[in-house]
């Protein structure tokens, strides 16, 4: 199910003006070196926000430490985990803050 959610909301955010990266590469530093393809971001929004996608009837919090990871390893300011097996979507987002985020990069 997460694949047709992601087709379905990638196509809705470049339908109102985004830009959507599908599957983003997320590369991780190990000794001086970047690892390219290590993780998979659902979708990266106009290369400043994650969007990790669940279907899931429990959310564990190791979606939650992906999503932090990725963003942390990508230098974005915020990310999305957003589950879509729940009655109302508004209670499946959980936004996340990168405190390790700078501007500079």
């Amino acid at each position: 199910m997460e694949g047709a959610y992601e087709k379905a909301l990638a196509f809705a955010l470049r339908q109102a003006g985004a830009a959507v990266e599908e599957q983003k590469e997320v590369g991780i530093p190990f000794e001086g070196v970047i690892i390219d393809n290590a993780f998979r971001a659902d979708l990266l929004v106009n290369r400043q926000l994650i969007v990790e996608l669940k279907a899931v009837t429990e959310m564990p919090n190791l979606f939650l430490t992906q999503t932090q990871t990725y963003i942390r390893l990508l230098n974005l300011p915020l990310g999305l985990l957003s589950n879509f097996n729940v009655e109302h979507l508004r209670d499946g987002i959980k936004r996340i803050i990168n405190p390790y985020w700078t501007q500079s990069r």
